[in-house]
């Protein structure tokens, strides 16, 4: 009988959860940041805004999309990353807190 090779069970984090390692990263670098809302039940929140805010002291604002591996962003995403970045603003799409950190200059 054949030896099978193990089968890895892989796991991808949601993008809450992508999302709550980044806000836990940036508080522990006491580093401000803040969440947009997306599911407003009165229809105030303007579409494709960016996920979170940060207010870097060394690098600014940056305008952070958290998606998974695989997620891709909608129309309006691109249309807001296009406005931000033609006013001068810095917009990232943002896939791990890791990533964020490397962002961040490894901090």
């Amino acid at each position: 009988m054949k030896d099978r090779p193990m089968s890895v069970l892989r796991f991808e984090p949601t993008e809450a959860q992508i999302q709550h390692a980044c806000i836990e990263l940036l508080r522990q670098l006491t580093i401000p940041v803040y969440r947009v809302g997306q599911r407003d039940a009165r229809g105030t929140q303007d579409p494709g805004v960016s996920d979170l805010i940060v207010l870097s002291p060394t690098y600014g604002t940056i305008f952070a999309e958290v998606k998974t591996k695989s997620g891709a962003q909608s129309a309006a995403q691109r249309q807001f990353m296009c406005d931000v970045e033609a006013a001068g603003g810095q917009y990232e799409l943002v896939r791990s807190s890791y990533e964020l950190a490397c962002l961040l200059g490894g901090s």
